[in-house]
């Protein structure tokens, strides 16, 4: 029996040695025959031969597109195949070795796409009984990435290019090697005028689909990675990046993944983010991840360290036709100067140099229902004990308490300055504010004003969910307090970093008291705009109706209060005579009631009323009277909800 097999492996061997040429010969016509007809492309080899017992050496491999240009060339090229997956027809590299070597990708309007036929690949039959399972699709793709890899890799001198509209990136590896487990290498790119020097670590399990990643910049103090700019508009740097996956565990249709990641100096920056890079100099993570068919989840477990101040961080989503939100996210008690000094350069200037002591944390908790949006919850705020502010940081937060000279910015130029004082004739002190414009403001801005603490948790609440029913970003959930510290300090540029930074001036401003809810409502009032370069109550009262502010009527309250989320489209309430349009009506009438229902107005104010104004200030030049033909707005009309928001 053991001769007998012996005789056969022996025979075996001998008919793979005789036949192996024959066989590469006909795998390789093949390879060009599937390219020529499946990607309207053209492979090409010079020579090609074995150089062991199942490895290939090829020389000369050129690869034309269906542009006719060279998409990929490698002067030498050897590949060896893994025997056990090739005997269940999969063809897996045990080893590659190149030196040298090119792919170019194209892809813009003027000379088209020369690698789009081979993303599209080869139409399968869809089965739409069966439901896209996120765990599933995942797990395939990390055991395919850990698959194709080989056990053994040597590429050096090797370069990618790829021109789109936006111009050329160019990648190129110095070298990089994978012996068994081991990975390191160095690389460059190359992107408009700046190169980027990298060098490369880590290890890969194969089997248990596991490893490390280690990126640091070579010979540079930190690295920005390409395409993310130029694609997105997002800039990416760091100066070391360390990523780690720990364990990934498949069944009962769920995935579960562990890892960790750490940054150092990391750089971002992006328009709608904030207006210049943003700097964190440290900060790490562990993290559990579940996922199943229809959902995606970050364990509670989640640990994260953002520059000193560590915490934990809970998200879920699930998709499918009853799609929810969640996210919770809680800072462990630091000391309060620890949690100032760890605030990201670039996103809180105004706070830079702040001194305080006592202890602070943060926490977030949202829930979104995606079928119910306005039925979803959010809580946020800072949780202090002994806290004090010992002094301000850049912006003194309590300035404002003395008269002081504004200067607004209109599409980031400066307009006339205005003195908020007594010396400004168009000045109006609190108590000389009309009773009615102060209940109308407040019934159309912030009706809790005099009663909360900066925030409103509901109004936040409401924004999230419109904003998320309309999928624009439209509402705010801006409290006076929030709108006078824009004004004050920040720019109107709508960022993620200005509404953090400007919610935490807000907290400062609120909680410490740096200033009263009457001085906050003056200042509010005399520096808002009313209209084009029209700022403050005295100049509006008199731009509109060419009377001061303790002759307003009712109905001119209520309009100038309606005037202020847009105040440059005052026209479009009128008609082309100086008349209220009825829409604009219905809306005053709205307000009206609405400030009846809450005791602000009594039976008097109401009997009789009737909500039409009648321009007689300098807001008339605006309007060009035409007894046939009505006046043509420069603004559209506004949309009443977005006048209530």
């Amino acid at each position: 029996m053991g001769f007998t097999f012996l005789a056969i492996f022996i025979l075996a061997i001998g008919g793979y040695f005789t036949f192996r040429q024959s066989f590469l010969d006909r795998a390789i016509a093949k390879a060009k025959s599937k390219i020529s007809s499946e990607y309207q492309s053209v492979l090409s080899i010079g020579s090609y031969q074995f150089s062991g017992i199942n490895s290939v050496e090829m020389n000369q491999v050129c690869l034309i597109s269906p542009l006719k240009d060279t998409l990929a060339y490698f002067p030498r090229l050897e590949l060896s195949v893994r025997m056990l997956p090739l005997l269940q027809k999969k063809v897996l590299f045990g080893a590659v070795e190149s030196d040298g070597g090119k792919i170019s990708l194209i892809k813009n309007d003027s000379l088209g796409c020369n690698f789009c036929t081979f993303l599209k690949g080869k139409k399968e039959p869809v089965d739409t009984t069966q439901k896209r399972n996120i765990a599933r699709l995942l797990y395939r793709s990390i055991d395919k990435i850990f698959d194709i890899l080989p056990s053994d890799l040597m590429v050096s001198n090797f370069q990618t290019t790829f021109r789109d509209n936006r111009g050329l990136t160019t990648f190129f590896l110095e070298r990089i090697e994978l012996d068994d487990e081991d990975l390191e290498g160095t690389f460059w790119f190359e992107e408009g005028s700046g190169r980027h020097f990298m060098a490369i670590a880590g290890e890969v399990d194969r089997g248990d689909l596991t490893g490390t990643i280690n990126l640091k910049p070579k010979g540079q103090n930190w690295v920005q990675l390409p395409l993310l700019e130029s694609k997105l508009g997002l800039k990416f740097a760091f100066s070391e990046l360390n990523l780690s996956l720990e364990d990934v565990d498949y069944g009962g249709g769920e995935l579960e993944v562990k890892g960790n990641g750490t940054v150092k100096n990391l750089g971002v920056f992006h328009p709608r983010f904030s207006d210049s890079m943003v700097f964190i100099p440290h900060a790490d993570a562990s993290f559990a991840t579940l996922f199943g068919a229809d959902f995606a989840e970050l364990d509670s477990s989640t640990s994260i360290d953002f520059n000193g101040i560590p915490g934990k961080v809970y998200a879920r989503v699930q998709t499918g036709e009853n799609p929810d939100y969640q996210l919770k996210i809680s800072t462990y008690p630091v000391q309060a100067q620890t949690f100032f000094d760890a605030l990201p350069s670039g996103m809180f200037g105004s706070l830079t140099g702040t001194k305080a002591e006592g202890k602070m944390d943060f926490y977030l908790d949202l829930h979104l229902n995606g079928t119910k949006p306005f039925q979803s919850t959010f809580d946020a705020g800072i949780h202090q004990e002994g806290f004090k502010l010992l002094s301000f940081g850049k912006a003194q937060l309590d300035f404002f308490n003395d008269p002081f000279e504004y200067t607004p910015i209109e599409n980031g130029q400066p307009m006339r300055s205005r003195f908020i004082g007594p010396e400004n004739v168009y000045f109006v002190s609190y108590s000389e504010i009309p009773s009615y414009l102060k209940n109308a403001i407040l019934t159309c801005e912030d009706p809790s004003f005099f009663g909360h603490k900066g925030f409103v948790m509901e109004a936040f609440k409401n924004a999230i969910a419109k904003n998320y029913k309309t999928k624009q970003f439209k509402v705010g959930g801006s409290t006076l307090s929030m709108q006078l510290v824009k004004n004050l300090f920040l720019s109107r540029k709508k960022t993620l970093s200005r509404k953090f930074e400007e919610a935490l001036m807000v907290w400062l401003i609120e909680n410490q008291r740096i200033s009263s809810k009457q001085r906050m409502f003056e200042v509010y009032v005399n520096m808002i705009e009313w209209g084009p370069n029209v700022y403050g109550l005295g100049e509006a009262s008199d731009f509109y109706f060419g009377k001061s502010p303790s002759q307003l009527s009712l109905p001119e309250c209520v309009y100038l209060a309606t005037l202020i989320p847009r105040p440059k489209q005052y026209r479009s309430f009128f008609d082309a005579f100086g008349e209220l349009r009825p829409y604009a009506i219905r809306h005053s009438e709205l307000i009206t009631r609405k400030m009846a229902s809450r005791g602000l107005l009594t039976e008097t104010d109401t009997l009789g009323f009737d909500p039409r104004v009648r321009l007689s200030g300098r807001a008339m030049n605006g309007f060009q009277l035409n007894d046939t033909v009505p006046m043509i707005f420069e603004e559209e009309p506004l949309d009443q909800d977005e006048i209530f928001e």
